[in-house]
């Protein structure tokens, strides 16, 4: 289910199960928005997204167990299309561009991924995570897909929809 709390930046949200070893697409906000986006899979999930965009068969689908540059590339460019859709919605609602820069993909255990993404903050700061599940119908694939805030951030998006509350009123 969605979940938005707040969190410690050396604390993970209990639902991401840290002990796999996964994909992480991910991209730091600095336009229209402070913070970060990740789009997490495991990994049989991420070559199963992949397996299904690329529409292999069984033995090309071993061959991209080891992540070959065709898989990088389609998992970019699918994070991109998850991450991009989300900040489309997100810009349309608060009215504003919302742009991320390229996707950086990450490889390892999740926790990993998550301690060099957190890595530049301070053990003190807390942040606003949005998280969200993702699958893909008939598929059994899921992951999620996580916007982390910064408090001056949250309280922007109030301030906005605030503001744009009072104008339907007027």
């Amino acid at each position: 289910p969605p979940l938005t709390d707040i969190i410690h930046l050396k604390k993970v949200p209990p639902s991401i199960k840290i002990d796999k070893v996964g994909v992480t697409i991910f991209s730091r906000l600095s336009v229209g928005l402070k913070g970060e986006v990740i789009f997490i899979l495991d990994e049989n999930n991420a070559y199963n997204l992949i397996d299904l965009a690329y529409n292999m068969g069984t033995e090309e689908k071993k061959k991209l167990g080891l992540l070959t540059e065709m898989g990088i590339s389609i998992m970019k460019e699918l994070g991109n299309m998850v991450i991009g859709s989300y900040l489309t919605a997100l810009s349309l609602t608060l009215n504003r561009m919302v742009v991320p820069p390229l996707p950086t993909l990450i490889s390892g255990s999740i926790e990993y991924v998550l301690d060099f993404i957190f890595s530049p903050y301070s053990e003190e700061e807390f942040r606003y995570l949005i998280q969200s599940i993702f699958s893909v119908p008939d598929s059994n694939i899921e992951g999620y897909l996580c916007l982390i805030l910064p408090t001056e951030s949250v309280q922007d998006i109030k301030d906005t929809c605030k503001k744009m509350l009072e104008d339907m009123s007027k």
